[in-house]
């Protein structure tokens, strides 16, 4: 597993009361002090110190072991109101502080963003996803507003809706500027999992309502709908995520759960959101047989933006490599998009549309049908 944050402590792991949830959302090392040998300098992973700040000899030691000088965030654990030990902490390069007795929310409140941060410039800098890559300065914004939206989403915190609209109107602009095929392969050079999957169906969303000749407002709500469907997600289990395999029913159940995670995040971050967005947040699996959930919701009851972004969202999860499967071929995913078509799951006009946008082939649509606005 990939190593992604440095934790030092004076006790043992089982006094860590927050670390198994820390290791649900992300890799982490753990030091004990008593044992540690002097850190590089170049390190460019989060570092966490969870140490008695008031203990001189620790504080001696920590000096010892504590790079000279690195780029890399410091997060040190401290008593609620106690100077001495804050001002220890700001002696050894916290950037970043958290009190005494520490909760695993009030952690990842802070241990997520940095982490989200890290995975950015790290990127860059490697050339997993390189500065001059089509499209790569709006994937950066949209993922960036992305990790804000999931972490606020899992730590109960609110995120400012003017990113989220500034990130969507970014997109839409730059998939209408380089063209579907570029954004789609500039988002696979990127991480996968969730964010990735976002911004795919983010991508087809878009290409959908240029096909359909929407205004750029219904676009740019197609790029807002794609990007949050999934928010919800922030809320489910890291290793229920990334399982190598099919999940068990009370596993699946778990995972159900995320729409309306979602849904209860959006109504309290921004309760003036454009309803059709949150609506595709809750419903986009939904079936028009009533089939689907949270809501077993059918036919007209599922607005048309919502059925959009359930199409894109069955293509980009089937067009994906995962930890589980092999990515599947267009004609396979559009032959089973056409079988849910054929027993009344989704709908056949927007299956015919979604096929003009991944083939190029506009003829496939004719005139399509206006999309109607969702709440």
């Amino acid at each position: 597993m990939k190593r992604r944050l440095r934790l030092i402590h004076d006790g043992t792991e089982a006094d860590l009361d927050y670390l198994s949830r820390l290791r649900l959302e992300t890799a982490v090392e753990t030091i004990a002090l008593a044992g540690a040998v002097s850190l590089p300098g170049d390190l460019d992973a989060p570092l966490m110190v969870d140490v008695d700040l008031g203990d001189k000899d620790k504080v001696a030691r920590l000096r010892a072991v504590l790079p000279k000088a690195s780029g890399a965030a410091r997060l040190f654990a401290v008593d609620q109101g106690d100077r001495l030990e804050r001002v220890q902490a700001g002696v050894l390069g916290a950037t970043k502080l958290v009190g005494r007795p520490v909760t695993a929310e009030a952690l990842l409140a802070i241990v997520m963003p940095m982490l989200r941060a890290e995975d950015l410039a790290s990127e860059l800098g490697r050339g997993i996803l390189p500065a001059d890559a089509p499209g790569g300065a709006s994937i950066l914004v949209a993922d960036a507003a992305l990790g804000e939206m999931f972490s606020a989403c899992m730590t109960g915190a609110h995120v400012d809706g003017v990113t989220l609209k500034t990130a969507s109107r970014q997109v839409s602009g730059t998939i209408r500027d380089i063209g579907l095929d570029s954004w789609m392969d500039t988002v696979r050079l990127h991480h996968g999992g969730t964010y990735q999957h976002c911004l795919l169906v983010t991508g087809l969303a878009v290409g959908f309502g240029t096909v359909l000749e929407m205004s750029g407002r219904d676009i740019e709500r197609l790029a807002m709908a794609g990007l949050m469907h999934d928010v919800g997600k922030a809320q489910v289990p890291v290793h229920l995520l990334d399982k190598p395999g099919r999940l068990e029913v009370d596993e699946f159940e778990v995972m159900k759960r995320h729409p309306e995670h979602g849904f209860a995040f959006l109504k309290r971050t921004d309760p003036g959101l454009d309803a059709g967005v949150v609506d595709t947040v809750v419903h986009h699996h939904e079936m028009l047989d009533g089939s689907g959930y949270p809501h077993g919701l059918a036919g007209g009851s599922i607005p048309d933006l919502t059925r959009i972004i359930t199409v894109c969202d069955i293509y980009g999860a089937l067009a994906e490599k995962r930890a589980y499967k092999a990515p599947m071929a267009t004609p396979e995913i559009l032959a089973i998009l056409g079988d849910l078509a054929g027993k009344g799951k989704v709908e056949r006009a927007l299956v015919r549309a979604l096929e003009a946008v991944v083939t190029g082939d506009r003829a496939v649509t004719g005139r399509a049908r206006p999309v109607r606005r969702a709440g």
